[in-house]
């Protein structure tokens, strides 16, 4: 078996519940072209942030979203990660250690399923629950 996590498809909602920006992915390399300071860094940002990386430095732009959702498959396993964006007042800076909530599923499920439908994973693993990179990295690795 060949071990693979594939971005399926990205979302990022603002502040004020509208979509700032969503694309699905095809196989394969993708490029994300534009002008300058249209936000291609931001993206990168955006999909480094939702697949678990600490960041917290978001651009003016990227401080008025509120999450970033992505649709991803690992070994033919389809699940959708979801991640706040939390910006702290007085520093400007975004906590990078913000939990990561996963839906068992595709992303269009995702939106329709109520909250409780969702597994949250710290960023730190504890005694008592294991954080978002062990899930991944079971899922991933485990298959073996």
């Amino acid at each position: 078996m060949h071990n693979n996590l594939f971005l399926n498809r990205l979302l990022i909602n603002t502040n004020d519940h509208k979509v700032a920006y969503d694309e699905k992915f095809m196989r394969g390399i993708n490029i994300i072209n534009g002008d300058n300071s249209s936000g291609k860094s931001t993206i990168s940002h955006f999909i480094f942030y939702v697949l678990g990386g600490y960041f917290n430095d978001w651009v003016k732009e990227a401080k008025r979203c509120r999450e970033v959702l992505a649709e991803v498959e690992m070994n033919r396993n389809v699940f959708t990660l979801r991640r706040g964006i939390n910006i702290n007042v007085e520093t400007g800076k975004g906590n990078p250690t913000e939990s990561i909530y996963i839906y068992w599923g595709p992303m269009a499920e995702a939106l329709l399923v109520p909250a409780h439908d969702w597994q949250k994973f710290n960023y730190n693993t504890t005694a008592e629950r294991k954080s978002f990179s062990n899930v991944f990295l079971k899922n991933l690795i485990c298959q073996l």
